[in-house]
């Protein structure tokens, strides 16, 4: 090295390369859009925690499955986490009605990435949501799926890489014991952090199905 010279080593984490690669929070948002983001609403009814089970199995069984994480629940197994939702729901007498919100988050990056750094990237977003959610009070259980390669329809261009995530919420607030019924001021809360958070993921709208 010559006189006067210096050397950085700068050391980053998997994250903070994706951060730089498709633009999290702080960083600039690429100049081209590839797909876009979207949050749906499952309008289904989960009136019983055997629906809730049967949805639980369908996401932890598809053959599309890469991960499940939960948010202020029994980590067990699935059976210990439902459970938990529902010594919530009994504490606080809130046993009637709709169990769960079922919400779909579709990861569209911005810039086209390979499988296992958009996967990377989807666990960090799904953390993010959880814990917002858990901070806030409630519990909630996500499951990753991983569609590359397989033809899936979509609202983007992306039909063919369709990674997203299952989320299943506990409709009772366990701070509270009150239920989540402003669904739509609830989802655009979750997308405004989103925004915040993942601009580089080009979040575009909320969907209703």
């Amino acid at each position: 090295m010559s006189s006067g010279s210096a050397c950085w080593i700068l050391w980053l984490t998997p994250m903070d390369w994706l951060a730089l690669s498709i633009g999290r929070s702080g960083s600039q948002p690429l100049e081209y859009s590839f797909g876009m983001s979207t949050i749906k609403r499952i309008n289904e009814s989960y009136v019983t925690m055997n629906d809730v089970r049967r949805l639980a199995n369908y996401c932890e069984n598809s053959e599309y499955f890469y991960k499940r994480q939960c948010f202020g629940t029994n980590p067990l197994n699935t059976d210990c986490m439902l459970n938990s939702m529902e010594r919530v729901k009994r504490m606080w007498q809130k046993e009637d009605g709709n169990q769960v919100h079922h919400l779909v988050f579709c990861i569209q990056p911005r810039k086209k990435l390979e499988e296992k750094i958009k996967l990377l990237y989807t666990e960090d977003v799904l953390y993010t949501i959880g814990n917002y959610l858990d901070i806030k009070g409630f519990q909630s259980i996500g499951y990753i799926h991983d569609k590359h390669s397989k033809y899936y329809f979509s609202y983007t261009p992306d039909v063919f890489e369709n990674v997203h995530i299952h989320l299943i919420i506990n409709s009772v607030n366990g701070f509270t014991g009150l239920k989540l019924t402003n669904i739509r001021s609830f989802l655009k809360d979750i997308l405004l952090l989103l925004k915040q958070e993942y601009p580089g993921l080009n979040w575009d709208m909320i969907l209703y199905k």
